[in-house]
């Protein structure tokens, strides 16, 4: 195989990605030959046999060839194929020149340093996606991709290489250790707080900082890598650790965040001096969770893995899909064979049909949320290259059912952008908020022209709403299908009373949310600034929660932990949603930016009502799926039953 062909790795979605130019390489480094491929036979994979040297000797190596189960015992590299500085839309150069077979290869800079480590401190053939697989020959990279899992699977050990030492990565290394050594996780945790209270660790806290910092935690990759493989060790510099050493970080933080110190430990966390993370330690949640699962013999159907990896990143956008295949349950029946010549949106798109054709319900098209960033993707269909989500509102699977037991009835066009479904028309927006003006910075409103409530009386008016606003969620305990207990809704009116005096007492100036204070409390005091003057049934959101028939709530009811729970249930379900009403009088949550004469839909097939908006060639626009209270368990379905509602079909596009 030549080097023709000017960049592999490229992505075909129309955005610029990181890209991978073996042609300048060659130039740069003015090489005549260059190792050649040879071509596998069914069932074979090479590995990477390193020849003794040190410090900075030249790299030899030798290519290994057999079939996987007969492979002696080796180990496999974890990596990202760059660590430098920049954004996703760098170019990746192969600057460095090592040997194989005697014959010239170039690799990246970080995979270089990777190599060089290994030869120093480890022993044995070393199996390394980017040299043993031939990334030009795109039938091979796909036959190849789909061994992955077995490969990890058969490999002694996993070397996870995070770079060369950099920002005082060892102060990061030795800070986690000592985590770690604590008796029990209690004991960690008082020492992780201990260290902010005392202030003593900052340049620790600063190091973990750039620690949690590296590019290996956004690859999508590591999720496979991570859920199979037998024994799993770092790398980063030239120290070492067990990866059981993050997961007691994990835990230790996790135990400080709900401690009795935990208005304290927020404030500290929050100061600018100490930074978690948040963002990487909720993937070291899922690495550990997936993994425990496979370890149970219990993999993830394709559908939840690609929610609990969404903000994973990947080069090539195809391995959003093709990376987390091994440790799927339904990988063979849905993507049969991983094809790098196919387009990222064919890829996508195969997959949505494949799924609906299989389970015969609509449940991924939830995941087709208005957040995506792929050209000519049909608004049907999830984009899974960006690493940006709309919580699910149906989550844990199963506790809504807005469609009952009703098939997904589907047609897609021949050139797959149009999907044609069967479902029921319920109703359209009315009231919602607007965008917020960029002179006044204040949101504006549209009040409904429809002023009546389809829920009767005043108490399950106000009920729809809280109720709405955590798509009815038993917080605490959200393995339940009954909703949240009556009292939720004092907690949701008290924490309203609270911002309505911290902005709006006219003792005080209009209270503005500091930057540095908790990032939930800052997301819903700044939600409520800009809902409180939403007009639901006749009367604003302020209004609502302050009628004086919950003056007589018990204070018990609404103690802390209760207010905790309802708070992250509602931050989790009002992000990229908006309440809204709609002309009949239903209230509920819907994307952010669904507007007025949209469409309520309940698609067969579907365990949440869609918001669909019309289109002047008499195709629908969809924008996402939505909560309309009084509407999900069943009950339009019941009454299409009745007849009282008639069958439609919607032609998206």
């Amino acid at each position: 195989m030549d080097l023709s062909q000017e960049t592999i790795n490229h992505s075909t979605s129309g955005r610029s990605k990181s890209v991978i130019k073996p042609l300048d390489a060659v130039a740069t480094l003015g090489l005549a030959v260059y190792y050649k491929y040879e071509d596998l036979k069914e069932g074979e994979i090479r590995s990477l046999c390193i020849l003794p040297g040190t410090s900075k000797d030249t790299l030899y190596c030798r290519m290994l060839q057999a079939p996987i189960d007969k492979l002696p015992e080796f180990n496999a590299l974890s990596y990202t194929w760059d660590e430098s500085p920049g954004d996703e839309t760098r170019q990746i150069m192969l600057t460095e020149k090592i040997f194989l077979n005697h014959r010239p290869y170039l690799i990246a800079p970080n995979l270089f340093s990777a190599l060089r480590y290994y030869r120093e401190n480890y022993a044995g053939p070393l199996w390394v996606d980017f040299i043993c697989i031939n990334q030009l020959h795109l039938a091979e990279r796909g036959k190849q991709v789909s061994y992955m899992r077995q490969i990890y699977q058969s490999a002694s050990m996993v070397l996870v290489w995070l770079g060369v030492e950099a920002n005082h990565s060892v102060l990061a290394m030795d800070f986690l250790q000592r985590v770690s050594e604590e008796r029990d996780i209690a004991a960690s945790a008082a020492y992780i707080i201990g260290t902010i209270a005392r202030a003593d660790h900052v340049e620790y806290w600063k190091a973990l900082d750039h620690f949690w910092k590296r590019r290996y935690w956004r690859r999508t990759w590591i999720m496979q890598e991570q859920a199979v493989s037998k024994r799993i060790e770092m790398a980063y510099g030239q120290r070492r650790l067990e990866w059981k050493v993050l997961y007691r970080f994990v835990d230790a933080v996790q135990c400080a965040t709900i401690s009795s110190e935990i208005d304290d430990f927020r404030s500290m966390i929050t100061s600018g001096e100490f930074n978690l993370c948040n963002r990487v330690l909720r993937h070291l949640h899922t690495l550990r969770y997936l993994r425990e699962q496979t370890a149970m013999g219990r993999p993830l159907h394709l559908l939840d893995a690609l929610d609990s990896t969404r903000r994973a990143m990947a080069s090539d956008d195809r391995d959003k899909i093709y990376g987390i295949l091994g440790f799927v349950k339904d990988a063979s029946i849905l993507v049969p064979q991983p094809d790098y010549a196919c387009t990222v949106q064919s890829v996508f798109i195969s997959l949505f049909l494949a799924y609906i054709h299989h389970y015969k319900t609509l449940e991924i098209l939830a995941q087709a949320s208005p957040l995506r960033s792929l050209a000519k993707l049909p608004s049907w269909t999830p984009d899974w290259s960006t690493t940006k989500r709309i919580p699910l509102l149906n989550y844990p699977r199963g506790r809504l059912c807005a469609a009952a037991q009703t098939v997904a009835a589907i047609k897609a066009s021949s050139d797959d952008k149009v999907l044609v479904c069967e479902g029921i028309y319920i109703d359209t927006l009315d009231g919602l908020r607007l965008s917020v003006t960029r002179k006044s910075g204040k949101a504006l409103h549209r009040p409904p022209d429809n002023a009546s409530s389809i829920y009767g009386d005043d108490a399950a008016t106000f009920s729809a709403i809280w109720r709405s606003l955590i798509s009815d969620v038993n917080y605490v305990d959200t393995t339940s299908i009954k909703g949240p207990p009556p009292v939720t809704g004092c907690v949701f009116a008290q924490n309203c009373r609270n911002w309505e005096n911290l902005f709006f007492n006219q003792n005080q100036p209009q209270h503005k949310p500091e930057k540095g204070m908790h990032s939930e409390n800052r997301f819903l005091e700044l939600w409520y600034q800009k809902i409180r003057l939403l007009i639901v049934a006749g009367r604003p959101v302020r209004d609502w929660a302050m009628t004086e028939r919950l003056e007589s709530a018990q204070a018990d009811d609404t103690d802390g932990l209760l207010d905790v729970y309802f708070r992250r249930e509602m931050v989790h379900k009002i992000g990229g949603r908006k309440l809204i009403t709609t002309e009949t009088g239903y209230i509920g949550l819907a994307p952010e930016i669904s507007s007025r004469g949209d469409k309520v839909c309940v698609l067969f097939g579907c365990s949440t009502p869609v918001i669909l908006r019309p289109l002047a060639d008499g195709h629908y626009q969809f924008i996402g799926e939505c909560y309309i209270h009084g509407i999900m368990g069943g009950e339009a379905i019941a009454k299409f039953e009745r007849e009282e509602l008639v069958k439609q079909e919607f032609a998206l596009r």
